[in-house]
């Protein structure tokens, strides 16, 4: 995380803490709070959640992305004729013996 991330996450902390501690002080609930604030306070607490929900389906994403190419690797090897796999496996070993004398 960045330090702007954390510096965030510190002052929405902060804020919770403060309208908590109103809310407690005063002995109201949300309702008794201008909108503004309502919305505010509720948009804080389902941040983290929303985040951790996205980074979830992120993981997913990506998952079906690996499997998309390795099946796309099988596919494109399957046309090939033997030569051009031949070739390419030559060249392949060229630039891996050029990288290892580097």
């Amino acid at each position: 995380r960045t330090g702007a991330e954390l510096t965030r996450r510190d002052e929405e902390r902060g804020f919770l803490r403060q309208m908590v501690d109103e809310m407690v002080t005063r002995r109201s609930g949300l309702a008794a709070m201008p909108p503004a604030v309502s919305l505010a306070l509720e948009m804080a607490l389902h941040d983290d959640v929303e985040r951790r929900a996205f980074e979830g389906e992120l993981a997913v994403l990506e998952a079906a992305w690996k499997e998309a190419e390795e099946i796309a690797k099988i596919a494109d090897k399957m046309f090939l004729p033997e030569s051009v796999e031949s070739e390419l496996e030559r060249i392949r070993n060229r630039v891996s013996r050029a990288a290892d004398d580097a």
